[in-house]
């Protein structure tokens, strides 16, 4: 380098020349790195997705880019600055200040890879994505604090000391609180249900999960009501998740014909009005004799609905087609004949 500031004319003894230069040279190559960042990320972008099998979309790139063009910024500025000769106390207030900036422009960077692993988390397990965001957020701001201070020389045991004592203190306070916030991480670790399933706490309590909360869960249910329940309720009690272990729900009718019915036909008439029936998984249904008594002869019909939340209009639908098929082919339901009189 002295070589070419030679050639060039340019004194290299003054010191205030080198670091400019050597500072102008950190800059140049942090904006060649900026302007060529899209075309050095895609590359490693797509190799590691070869490399987990897996294929990232579009938003993870582009915070990926970000993250890398504020590490870049952070690591040159801190070069081009300690590139310059300056006096001792300009040199120590500059630093202070560079370093409180850098700190800054890191913490940044380190929330913009909490954003990128929550997105990852989210392909995974959507419900975790806030959640752990927010956890790595609050870590990468207390770890950003703590070396910061102790860079200006502060202890840091005073105030470990003294959240220790403070979060004992907390922690009998809001016992409950944090009873339903550890049921909360038991619930998403756990994974009985997920958000948009549907679950029944009772017969009269069922609905769609909503949001998965720390301390509480929200379900909006069928009357179009919201019903806020505690996690350690949720914990301790049994409930029903119709979407596991898939969103089938299986249904059974039942028909009682005349003793004088064809009932191979209408076994064949219910089976193939099943399978078209909107709603009503193809291949699924099953007509069955299902018992007899004085007055008439009882045949089953048992099919999965699509999806839970169609089930009534299937059911419906299919009452309805069997019950006008039945009075064109002259097929007479039985009615019983012992009904007590009033």
């Amino acid at each position: 380098m002295h070589q070419v500031l030679k050639l060039l004319h340019i004194p290299t003894e003054d010191p205030w020349i080198l670091g400019v230069i050597k500072a102008g040279i950190v800059a140049t190559i942090v904006i060649i790195l900026l302007i060529a960042s899209d075309r050095l990320m895609r590359p490693l972008f797509n190799k590691l997705a070869e490399m987990v099998h897996e294929k990232l979309d579009t938003q993870i790139f582009q915070k990926s880019r970000t993250l890398f063009r504020k590490l870049v910024v952070v690591v040159g500025t801190e070069m081009a600055i300690t590139s310059l000769p300056l006096p001792r106390e300009t040199e120590i207030f500059i630093q202070s200040a560079a370093f409180i900036i850098i700190a800054f422009l890191l913490l940044i960077a380190l929330f913009e890879v909490a954003e990128v692993l929550g997105l990852l988390v989210k392909r995974k397990a959507p419900e975790f994505e806030i959640l752990s965001s927010r956890i790595l957020k609050i870590l990468f701001a207390t770890l950003v604090l703590m070396v910061t201070m102790q860079h200006f020389e502060y202890s840091i045991m005073h105030i470990l000391t003294a959240l220790g004592v403070g979060t004992l203190a907390v922690g009998l306070a809001a016992q409950p609180t944090l009873t339903n916030m550890i049921a909360g991480f038991t619930i998403l670790i756990d994974r009985p249900f997920r958000r948009g399933d549907r679950i029944a706490l009772s017969p009269t309590e069922v609905g769609d999960v909503v949001n998965i909360g720390i301390r509480s869960t929200h379900i909006l249910k069928t009357d179009g009501n919201v019903l806020v329940v505690a996690n350690s309720d949720l914990v301790t009690s049994r409930l029903v998740n119709f979407n596991f272990p898939n969103e089938f729900v299986s249904q059974t009718l039942k028909f009682y014909l005349s003793h004088g019915s064809n009932f191979q036909e209408i076994k064949n008439i219910l089976k193939g009005i099943a399978e078209t029936t909107p709603g009503i998984v193809k291949g699924s249904a099953i007509a069955l004799l299902s018992g007899i008594t004085e007055w008439g002869t009882e045949i089953s019909v048992t099919f999965n609905i699509e999806h839970f939340t169609l089930g009534a209009k299937a059911t419906d639908a299919l009452i309805d087609t069997a019950i006008l098929e039945f009075q064109k082919r002259g097929i007479f339901i039985a009615t019983n004949p012992f009904v007590p009189r009033p």
